[in-house]
């Protein structure tokens, strides 16, 4: 039996998100097929191994009350994850890393997994670390060929007044480093600018500026299989009000998700053309989710790309497979197959 060990939760502001996409995999795992070690990395930064059943609560975390500590070593004699308590060493066939954000989805997670030698589902260190980060991933994008949002980046509080005067408003304010739109505002004055770069220096030293696209949101999934990509479903983000902050992406209040999206042929496939090319010249593998801005000209620009996305059964991610007829169940396996092929 196939020993997996899925890591989830993580020191980032993504920990809950993280708590929930980790819940569905593991569900989504045939158990009779596979031994799972579930492994959460508390928000204090312990490795901790869940014993018996579980019970993934992001509010009484009772479940880690019945945890035991482990710890990834990395010597010349052994390479694997050493339970303290239990004075067992745990050595995984391969190891879901379903973490969001800083140090899960930045490549420094994976760059620990690396040096471990044990084989990891998702994006490698360097993949990982420059889509993590906003101005390299438009920038390298750029040399693809692909337009980005207009940008700019700032290491302390000042107005960016050539930027503004270029662009005007609104603009939206971003952590250089984030997902899950934590962090994030939209500026429509410069008080509103000030206030916005505050909050997004509480996350990140460095923020970007980004120019406001008047059009939709749109995104594409990529997955591989056995080396071969499927492009996902695109689909489109609908807003009524405000734009797709964290509390829409979990609670859609005012957004609808629509797929697929509400656009035509042609700029689906522009849009399934553009994502692959990226996820091709930046290295990626195994899968993941990239986000244009579809203006109302019709032109489109890069917003970013997701190397480890929202796995929820709800998810934007699995739904763009859904509706080519690969369900979540299959999604997990495809993945898992990657590594270990096909069972006699």
């Amino acid at each position: 039996m196939k020993k997996i060990a899925v890591i989830f939760g993580g020191k980032s502001t993504e920990y809950e998100v993280s708590l929930k996409s980790a819940r569905a995999v593991i569900d989504a795992m045939d158990h009779e097929k596979y031994q799972i070690l579930q492994i959460c990395i508390t928000q204090k930064g312990e490795w901790r191994l869940l014993s018996g059943d579980y019970v993934i609560d992001g509010k009484s975390e009772r479940w880690l009350q019945t945890s035991t500590h482990i710890q990834p070593v990395i010597s010349e004699a052994s390479k694997g994850l050493y339970d303290r308590d239990q004075m067992e060493f745990h050595v995984p066939d391969l190891i879901f890393p379903v973490i969001h954000g800083q140090q899960g989805e930045d490549g420094i997670l994976q760059g620990v997994l690396e040096m471990l030698e044990i084989p990891y589902v998702g994006c490698d260190v360097t993949s990982s670390a420059i889509c993590f980060n906003k101005k390299l991933t438009h920038q390298l994008a750029a040399t693809s060929g692909v337009q980005a949002t207009p940008a700019v980046t700032l290491t302390k509080q000042e107005i960016p007044e050539v930027f503004i005067a270029r662009y005007g408003y609104p603009v939206f304010v971003k952590p250089l480093r984030g997902g899950s739109s934590i962090g994030i505002s939209k500026a429509h004055t410069e008080e509103e600018l000030r206030e916005a770069m505050e909050e997004a220096f509480r996350y990140d030293r460095i923020i970007t500026i980004e120019k406001a696209v008047d059009g939709i949101e749109i995104g594409c999934g990529i997955l591989e299989q056995q080396g071969e990509r499927i492009i996902g479903s695109v689909d489109e983000i609908e807003l009524q009000a405000g734009f797709f902050d964290y509390h829409e992406k979990y609670h859609l209040e005012q957004a609808e998700i629509h797929q697929p999206a509400r656009v035509s042929d042609a700029v689906k496939r522009q849009v399934a053309e553009l994502a692959e090319r990226l996820f091709v010249s930046f290295g990626c593998r195994d899968l993941a989710r990239v986000d244009f801005f579809l203006d109302k000209t019709g032109e489109i620009y890069l917003n970013e790309i997701n190397t480890m996305p929202g796995f929820t059964g709800q998810s934007r991610f699995p739904r763009m497979f859904a509706e080519l007829g690969i369900d979540y169940t299959a999604l997990i396996e495809l993945l898992l197959q990657n590594y270990l092929g096909s069972e006699d």
